[in-house]
């Protein structure tokens, strides 16, 4: 599909269940449309999100790639009513290979950078899929937190990559479930600019531009280095996803001690 306006520029729109994609010229743009549930983390867009981002990688028009959220939220986190679904650690295990695992690879083995921009809330698996990627753009009224410990489960990427980028300096927030701030995730590392919400249409023409300036094969080959960082720390995520399998047949997690206390209008 072709667009014309002052120039021609390649175009495509496509469908992954609830995500969204579409490529304008030289950059993708991947959109998490369940807004009814806070762009909820359930299976179809574990999936989805894998195969919007395999669609990116595949066009050698598309430089980069940039992650949103509909309505007032990135993503409220794992659907709770999918979790409620798994009755023991096998059917944990099985998610985790059949949905998020395949995901993280995708993530970790994409040659173009990610970009997301969040404006409002990224809770649990949505905070976490943050720290997969490349550069991460949120408003100034975002708010970030991985309450997992609330529901009885645990952040598996926040606890193995996260702590790889951010040290300690993430333990508070694990272990209390407290939310962030948009200011205070730019401090702690999980957000890199911190933007009026006005401002972040503009700011993913400023970045994919910026993108675009540079050498392809820079581009290529400096996300090479970046992909083997991450998969230096696939091990701990996976030893992760093995403690969040074992707290699935807990008592704990048949009978959470809180909930995610999301603020509703």
């Amino acid at each position: 599909m072709t667009g014309t306006g002052f120039y021609k520029y390649n175009s495509e729109i496509m469908d992954f269940g609830p995500v969204k994609y579409r490529s304008v010229d030289n950059y993708a743009h991947i959109l998490m449309d369940r807004p009814e549930t806070l762009n909820a983390l359930n299976d179809q867009m574990w999936e989805g999100l894998r195969l919007a981002l395999e669609r990116a990688n595949s066009d050698d028009n598309v430089l980069s790639i940039i992650i949103t959220g509909s309505g007032r939220a990135f993503s409220s986190g794992d659907d709770i009513r999918m979790m409620e679904n798994w009755q023991d650690s096998i059917d944990a295990s099985l998610w985790l290979d059949h949905y998020a695992n395949p995901l993280i690879d995708e993530i970790n083995s994409t040659n173009k950078p990610i970009i997301s921009i969040v404006d409002g809330i990224a809770f649990g698996g949505g905070c976490e899929l943050n720290m997969l990627f490349d550069i991460v753009i949120a408003s100034d009224r975002s708010v970030f937190s991985v309450p997992e410990g609330l529901i009885g489960a645990l952040p598996p990427i926040a606890s193995s990559h996260g702590i790889s980028l951010m040290g300690r300096r993430l333990f508070r927030y694990l272990l209390t479930s407290e939310w962030i701030n948009a200011r205070t995730a730019r401090d702690i590392g999980i957000v890199d600019l911190v933007v009026p919400a006005e401002q972040l249409p503009f700011m993913i023409y400023e970045f994919t531009e910026k993108i675009r300036r540079n050498s392809p094969m820079s581009i290529k080959n400096t996300k090479k280095i970046i992909n083997e960082y991450k998969i230096k720390f696939r091990g701990l995520e996976r030893l992760a996803g093995n403690y969040l399998a074992i707290n699935a047949s807990s008592q704990d997690f048949k009978t959470p001690r809180g909930h995610l206390l999301i603020r509703k209008k």
